[in-house]
């Protein structure tokens, strides 16, 4: 079925299917079926992420002051939750310990 898909996709761009696998690799995939699984979790994030507010121009001239705030508020609690929902513990880990070296590092010179 991969390969299937791979063939359709590379007729309807008119390129030919070792050209995506090489576009997934050059993307730091190990080839196109780990790039087509992180876009498929993407597609599914998105869609689950769907807020009434336009990322891009969040309110308009007509918009009251509380309106304008309460949409500030809606997208930082968004990408707040967005933030947490991506960091995984063994991250954030390794983040503490860098920035704990490099404090440790400033003082000792």
């Amino acid at each position: 079925m991969i390969k299937r898909l791979i063939k359709v996709a590379a007729q309807e761009s008119f390129t030919s299917p070792s050209t995506f696998i090489r576009v997934a690799n050059k993307m730091g995939f190990d080839g196109w079926n780990e790039l087509k699984a992180t876009f498929l979790q993407e597609l599914v994030y998105f869609e689950k992420n769907v807020s009434d507010i336009d990322l891009n121009i969040p309110f308009s001239r007509n918009d009251s002051v509380l309106s304008i705030a309460s949409k500030i508020t809606e997208l930082k609690k968004n990408t707040y939750d967005d933030l947490l929902e991506l960091l995984s513990y063994k991250e954030l880990t390794k983040a503490v310990d860098f920035l704990v070296q490099k404090k440790t590092n400033h003082y000792l010179c």
